[in-house]
């Protein structure tokens, strides 16, 4: 059975904190830039900064003109240790998840996104001993339910991404234990490769949590530096590496709770070796057609082009 209707309702956007805006953009005025790009090259959804701490009836306004200016959804950052909120400092952490719920909500959305890994062992399923591991799966279950219960009185959704911290088929245990809807997945569909997981694989198994996504590729080059592993992930556009994305948009429609009018968010990752003999400039010219080819190509996946 094909799912293309649903597919056509997909959003697609890339992330505003990653598109190089050229430095003599002042600072208020990037992520307009990038909606504006974004508008120019057919996008119809974003992720945005939101300045949380200098949250104001007018930053309300001015994010809304723009949504409805440039005719975008936004995806925000919770830019908040939501997984240390039955921490000391957890009170804290609660009360001001519960604020920025109701900021998104001013601002026409119902979601936040989130990460758990901070590219780190100790926040990875690498960490030893075996029970510290199990300790801190336990951790992240139980700090997902203390959230739920403010996300489910504010009627918001969080969106956990696989963040270089574990496997696809770990992921859905921990979003299965948590047993909330309110609390999901944020699927970056290459993040599996820095796990020594099958992304392909990942995505299938997350695909039932998706509630928002980072669309990002890999290609798989080789080390030729002796005594390395041999096989180097390098960033590139999306549909030019190992990601099989027309795969990834049919799980997406068959299976995800925001099917319709899901975002798929391009990100442009860093990890481009091949790009390190590269001026600054030439480097930045090369990650805007990355992020500029994903679109146009991910949109031909949406349209049945």
């Amino acid at each position: 059975m094909g799912y293309q209707s649903i597919i056509r309702t997909m959003r697609i956007g890339f992330m505003d904190s990653n598109y190089p805006v050229p430095p003599e953009v002042p600072e208020e005025e990037r992520t307009a830039y990038a909606l504006r790009h974004g508008a120019d090259i057919g996008c119809d959804c974003m992720q945005v900064r939101y300045p949380f701490d200098a949250h104001s009836p007018d930053h309300v306004a001015r994010y809304r003109g723009w949504m409805e200016q440039y005719g975008v959804e936004y995806d925000i950052h919770v830019m908040l240790p939501v997984f240390a909120v039955n921490g000391p400092e957890g009170g804290a952490i609660a009360a001001e998840l519960r604020r920025r719920c109701r900021i998104v909500k001013e601002l026409g959305m119902d979601m936040l996104r989130t990460g758990y890994g901070g590219l780190k062992i100790e926040s990875s399923r690498f960490l030893k001993p075996r029970s510290a591991a199990q300790a801190q799966k336990e951790s992240y279950v139980a700090a997902m339910r203390t959230c739920a219960e403010i996300l489910e009185d504010e009627e918001v959704y969080l969106a956990v991404e696989n963040h270089i911290d574990f496997t696809g088929k770990e992921q859905a245990e921990l979003l299965e234990a948590i047993d909330y809807p309110f609390v999901g997945c944020a699927m970056d569909t290459a993040n599996g490769v820095c796990v020594y997981s099958n992304p392909d694989d990942d995505i299938a198994a997350l695909a039932p949590y998706t509630l928002t996504t980072h669309m990002k590729d890999y290609a798989v080059v080789q080390e030729i530096l002796p005594g390395r592993i041999p096989f180097m992930p390098t960033s590139v556009a999306v549909g030019e590496g190992i990601i099989d994305f027309p795969r990834a948009l049919q799980l997406f429609a068959k299976f995800s709770p925001r099917r319709r009018g899901l975002h798929l968010i391009v990100e442009s990752s860093t990890s481009a070796p091949a790009l390190g003999d590269l001026s600054a400039s030439e480097r930045e010219a090369a990650a805007r057609k990355r992020i500029d080819d994903s679109v146009v190509y991910l949109r031909k996946q949406r349209d049945g082009i």
